[in-house]
């Protein structure tokens, strides 16, 4: 198995990478969400630009079109041989001239009084005269004959509408004023024509005039379109000719993206407002949907993450119990045989390369059959478990190895100890478990007790593993056969007889 495996084995490493995953995740669906607010954004500019492009060139072109009829109205007029012409053919020709107009009121020309010589579409009583009307006062004055709009204004007129005006001076060959020419556009086709527009719920549509007069506004509330001349919003209308931006409405305190544009050359501004709520309302919705999905995904991931780690820490565990089981005798809960074949194998050979002493001591409780026999095999256990206590409570070097051998034989492993250590420590175990005064009426002195052989490799000249168990396995032949409950050494006449 390869590191990378075994790295994906580690309970940490896999809430490390759960939790990355989870936070990338989290990422991403936060620049998703806010690139998804941005594309709102955009495409209610795109329509706020779209409807303002739109009405401001129809507006334009309905402008234009009233000031050719004006234009065509002056042109013919000043013709001297439509002056000759009687009244009635003159008027009749005029009319012929002047073309149909959308939302065209009515065409009226006047003297230099104001009595109207002429006049095309919704008529005005006999006599009809605009000299008290404010668009006759300004051109009278004016030194040139511009385009004028007027104020809007309730024309006198039969069938009359809410209207604003567009006139042009009418001047004599020497400059003097000689009347107006006026056209009246109604303000109610306006508002029908912007009627037609989709703003979505709380959008509204507004014509100004430059000096902040409202004209129009879609759709019709009930209140009246209020005087915002001194608003921060308005004051944008008036530095530019296009634009958009987002502004708090000074009326209701909404927050509304407004796009406006100036139309033509004309003193008017035209003005989509829709609101901010509106904008990001579909948003909302989503951003919510796929942040909840994301936060259900990242706490699953989090949470199979954890479950995987707490199964991966139960398998360790359980492996590493498993593991211990393997090598530890369970009835003493020393180290078993084959615990033991493996540590000395590796003591053997690091004792070669290293040429520090090994050490090792055999351990045989005496008697133990007949202690057995009289006491019963579960006190026998007993006594095996009081002696691997002792050994192991003694055996505490990180070089020592205590192992159950088998039956009631055990050894202790020592490493970099010679001939002496290894004597003490027998004898420190041979006198702990007689004075633990377990009594064994077959033994040499009614308690249980303990032989030990003892071998070093500083005093035998052991050529493998094998003959250092042979001379420590004589040195205990030696303790028994010398009366028991004692500590003997390795000795090769022993051995010999043995």
């Amino acid at each position: 198995m390869g590191p990378s495996a075994m790295l994906f084995r580690r309970p940490h490493v896999i809430l490390y990478i759960s939790l990355a995953l989870a936070v990338a995740i989290s990422a991403l669906t936060a620049a998703v969400i806010l690139q998804m607010r941005q594309d709102a954004l955009a495409i209610a500019r795109d329509s706020g630009h779209n409807i303002a492009l739109l009405v401001e060139r129809d507006l334009k072109h309905n402008l234009d079109a009233y000031d050719l009829a004006l234009n065509t109205v002056l042109h013919a007029y000043r013709e001297p041989s439509v002056l000759a012409l009687p009244a009635t053919v003159r008027n009749a020709l005029l009319q012929d001239y002047v073309a149909t107009t959308k939302g065209m009121g009515s065409i009226f020309l006047t003297d230099e009084n104001g009595k109207v010589i002429f006049q095309f579409g919704k008529r005005m009583p006999q006599p009809a005269s605009l000299a008290l009307n404010e668009l006759f006062a300004s051109q009278r004055i004016a030194g040139d004959d511009a385009l004028h709009i007027s104020q809007p204004f309730l024309p006198l007129v039969e069938g009359a509408q809410r209207s604003i005006a567009v006139s042009r001076r009418l001047s004599t060959s020497d400059g003097s004023f000689a009347g107006v020419v006026v056209a009246t556009l109604e303000l109610d086709y306006l508002r029908e024509q912007f009627s037609g527009l989709s703003l979505g719920k709380g959008g509204e549509v507004t014509l100004r005039m430059l000096d902040g007069t409202p004209l129009v506004r879609w759709p019709v509330l009930d209140t009246p379109i209020p005087d915002d001349r001194d608003t921060p919003a308005f004051s944008r209308f008036l530095l530019s000719s296009r634009g958009d931006f987002i502004e708090t409405s000074h009326v209701d305190g909404q927050r509304s993206w407004y796009s406006f544009r100036r139309v033509g050359n004309y003193p008017l501004v035209f003005s989509v407002a829709l609101p901010e709520q509106q904008i990001f309302l579909r948003w909302r919705l989503r951003a919510w949907t796929i942040g909840l999905l994301a936060a259900g995904l990242d706490l699953a991931i989090i949470g199979l993450a954890l479950l995987a780690a707490r199964q991966m820490r139960k398998r360790t565990a359980l492996v590493s119990e498993l593991r211990e089981e393997a090598h530890t005798d369970a009835l003493t809960g020393l180290n078993n045989r084959r615990a033991f074949d493996r540590r000395a194998a590796e003591e053997w050979s690091r004792t070669q390369r290293s040429g520090e002493p090994l050490a090792l001591l055999m351990l045989d409780i005496d008697m133990f059959k007949a202690y057995n026999d009289h006491y019963g095999h579960p006190q026998g256990d007993v006594a095996l478990r009081l002696v691997a206590q002792t050994i192991g409570g003694l055996a505490r070097r990180p070089s020592d190895f205590a192992a159950r051998y088998g039956g009631e034989e055990f050894v202790v492993l020592l490493g970099d100890s010679d001939l002496a250590k290894a004597l003490a420590l027998g004898e420190q175990i041979r006198a702990a478990v007689q004075a633990r005064s377990l009594p064994h009426e077959r033994g040499p002195l009614g308690i249980l007790t303990l032989s030990v052989g003892v071998a070093s490799t500083s005093e035998c000249s052991a050529g493998s593993l094998e003959e250092l168990l042979e001379a420590a396995d004589g040195a205990l032949y030696r303790a028994k056969s010398e009366g028991r409950n004692r500590v003997a050494s390795y000795s090769a006449d022993a051995v010999a007889a043995h």
